[in-house]
């Protein structure tokens, strides 16, 4: 899930600021609203750059993957977090900042949210959800993915120009269709990714997955026949989400 606690504050602030922006002149002056606004570009700027604002104390244990580990870990949890981590590589890796347990109500936003990437790479995840290959998996793939961006790299761009527009509609829940592979990767392109590389994970490990619904007959004919199914395959081996023994684990499980 991507962060967005402190880009719904700004927007927020923004929206009350041109609501009452009469009335904060007559307040404040010209000099007040200019000052207002500036303040307004200082929380855009903490919400697309800014990392988790209230990170839980470090673990007590530590991660075989030099991964800074926040909350009340238990030493099985971790082992069991360097597992799920093993399938990704070093590159990847390298871009998380921290993995945190973190319960905090507060934290989050709508209650179904098993965890959330951070801009800045910082990872959290409900107790709940702390070793579910598909939360961690999804949550590392925003964490690279954002990387990415800081890096300048081209990956969004090409992202969005092979699967068209097809974010934020209220298709039919039956999945896959139209290049996604779930009903969450239709909200927007980072959810597609994330969930993108999830799935791709849960399949070679032989996991249940979105995947599965490509061998059935119904499903088959028009997924194959669809080509930004494989041309997304390639970006991510092309930008180094998938290592390449990974993807070629992938082809020989002739899903399409």
């Amino acid at each position: 899930m991507v962060a967005n606690a402190l880009i719904v504050a700004a927007i927020t602030l923004a929206v009350s600021v041109f609501v009452f922006r009469k009335t904060l002149i007559e307040i404040l002056g010209g000099k007040g609203l200019v000052a207002i606004l500036y303040l307004i570009a200082l929380l855009l700027i903490l919400a697309v750059f800014g990392g988790c604002a209230f990170l839980p104390a470090e673990s007590v244990y530590k991660s075989r993957h030099k991964i800074l580990l926040r909350g009340q870990l238990t030493e099985y949890q971790v082992r069991e977090l360097d597992f799920l981590l093993d399938i990704f590589s070093p590159k990847v890796l390298q871009s998380i900042k921290s993995i945190s347990l973190n319960d905090d109500f507060h934290h989050y936003g709508p209650k179904y949210i098993s965890g959330e990437c951070h801009f800045s790479g910082d990872i959290c995840l409900k107790s709940k959800y702390v070793n579910d290959s598909g939360t961690l998996w999804h949550e590392v793939a925003h964490a690279y993915h954002y990387e990415l961006n800081r890096l300048g790299r081209n990956f969004e761009k090409e992202w969005l120009r092979v699967a068209g527009d097809v974010y934020g509609k209220d298709s039919p829940d039956w999945f896959p269709q139209n290049g996604l592979l779930t009903k969450y990767s239709e909200k927007e392109y980072m959810e597609d990714i994330a969930e993108w590389v999830s799935e791709f994970y849960q399949a070679i490990a032989d996991r249940p997955t979105a995947f599965s619904k490509f061998y059935d007959w119904p499903f088959r004919p028009s997924i194959n026949s669809d080509p930004r199914y494989k041309a997304k395959l390639e970006l991510l081996r092309k930008y180094e989400f998938i290592t390449e023994d990974d993807y070629r684990r992938f082809i020989a499980l002739d899903i399409f």
